[in-house]
C-alpha cells in the first residue's frame, strides 16, 4: 500500500494541473469573458468554432478559431494585471483536431501526434514559416497563473512577423495594460478582445494551410460595478515588420471588420457606451429590416428613441 503512495501522489497531481479546452456550440458557455456576457456579432462563419478555454476546472477566456485558415480569429479575455507565470510547453487541441474526441484536456504537441485542423511546431519550423514567429492573440502578459498557462496553445496564435510580434504589437500589449492599470482597476472589470483579421493569399506551414493575418485588432471595454461602459478603446495595425498600431473609434473598428454591409460586425454591445445609449441598443440590436423601406423605418424609430431617451432621461 505505502510503496502505491507516491504514484497515487504523482496521478492526483497529473489530474490537478490537466489543462482543458472545450469545444462548445456557443460561447456564451464562458460568457463572463465578454461584457455583459453578449457575443460580438456577425464575426463567426460556418467554418469556426467555439472554443471555452478551460484549465483546473475554470473558464479562462473564450477563443473563435477557423478551422480551415488554421488561427484564432479573436479571443476575449477579462485583464488580469499581475503576471509572474513562467511560460509552459505549447499545447494542441484534440476536440478541434478530431470533433468526435472525448478528450477535452489540452495536450502538449509532439512530432506525429496526427493534429488536424490547427497549426503545430511542424509548421512553424517549415521553410515558408522561417520570417515568422508565434503571435499570441491573447497575451500571455495580461494573464495570470493557470490563465497565463492557458494562452499557450496552438488556437490563441497567429504567425507574425518577428519584428512586429516582438516590438510593434508587443509595444501595443504594453501600453494596452498599462491604460487598464490605471484607468480600470478594482471594482471596474476590463473586459479585451483581440483578432487577428485574415490575409486572401499568405499561408505558411508544411502544407501551406496556416493563414498569416492581413492585420491584427484590439478593443477593451471597461464596465463599473453595475456593469455599465465607462472607458473603451480600439485599435489596430497592418501586419508588417514596420508597421504602426493605430487608436481609431469603436465604430471605425467594426467597419474595418465588416464583410457584409447588410449584417455590420458589433464587437461590445452598445458600442460599450453609457447605462441609456446601452440599454437603447441592446433593444433595437434584434431588429430586422427586409427591403430597403424597412432598414430606413428601423433606423429612423431607432434615432427617434434615441432622441427621445437623451430629452426625457439625460
Amino acid at each position: 500500500m505505502y510503496r502505491l503512495l507516491p504514484i497515487v501522489v504523482l496521478l492526483v497531481s497529473l489530474v490537478a494541473l490537466s489543462s482543458d479546452a472545450e469545444v462548445v456550440r456557443s460561447l456564451t458557455t464562458c460568457k463572463s469573458s465578454f461584457y455583459k456576457g453578449h457575443i460580438p456579432k456577425y464575426i463567426a462563419t460556418n467554418n469556426h468554432v467555439r472554443i471555452c478555454q478551460l484549465l483546473n476546472n475554470k473558464y479562462h477566456y473564450a477563443t473563435l478559431f477557423d478551422k480551415e485558415k488554421r488561427v484564432p480569429v479573436y479571443s476575449a479575455y477579462v485583464f488580469k494585471s499581475d503576471n509572474n507565470s513562467e511560460r509552459p510547453l505549447w499545447y494542441y487541441e484534440p476536440q478541434v483536431s478530431d470533433p468526435s474526441s472525448s478528450e477535452k484536456s489540452m495536450l502538449e504537441y509532439k512530432p506525429g501526434s496526427g493534429v488536424k485542423n490547427q497549426a503545430t511546431d511542424e509548421d512553424y519550423q517549415d521553410a515558408t514559416a522561417y520570417k515568422y514567429t508565434k503571435g499570441h492573440v491573447n497575451p500571455f502578459s495580461h494573464n495570470s497563473g493557470d490563465g497565463a498557462t492557458a494562452t499557450c496553445t496552438y488556437t490563441n496564435v497567429v504567425p507574425q512577423l518577428s519584428n512586429f510580434n516582438n516590438v510593434i504589437w508587443s509595444a501595443h500589449e504594453t501600453n494596452l495594460a498599462n491604460i487598464l492599470k490605471g484607468n480600470c482597476r478594482d471594482p471596474n472589470t476590463p473586459y479585451v478582445i483581440v483578432g487577428a483579421y485574415p490575409s486572401t493569399d499568405k499561408f505558411i506551414g508544411v502544407d501551406k494551410k496556416v493563414n498569416v493575418p492581413e492585420f491584427m485588432w484590439s478593443a477593451f471595454c471597461c464596465a463599473n460595478e453595475k456593469n455599465n461602459g465607462i472607458l473603451s478603446g480600439a485599435y489596430w495595425a497592418k501586419h508588417e515588420n514596420n508597421g504602426t498600431v493605430y487608436e481609431i473609434s469603436m465604430s471605425d473598428l467594426e467597419k474595418k471588420l465588416t464583410k457584409d454591409p447588410v449584417n455590420p460586425v458589433t464587437i461590445f454591445v452598445g458600442g460599450c457606451k453609457a447605462q441609456s445609449q446601452g440599454f437603447l441598443s441592446e433593444m433595437t440590436d434584434g431588429w430586422v429590416a427586409e427591403g430597403m423601406f424597412g432598414k430606413i423605418l428601423v433606423e429612423y424609430v431607432t434615432s427617434l428613441l434615441k432622441s427621445l431617451w437623451a430629452t426625457w432621461f439625460e
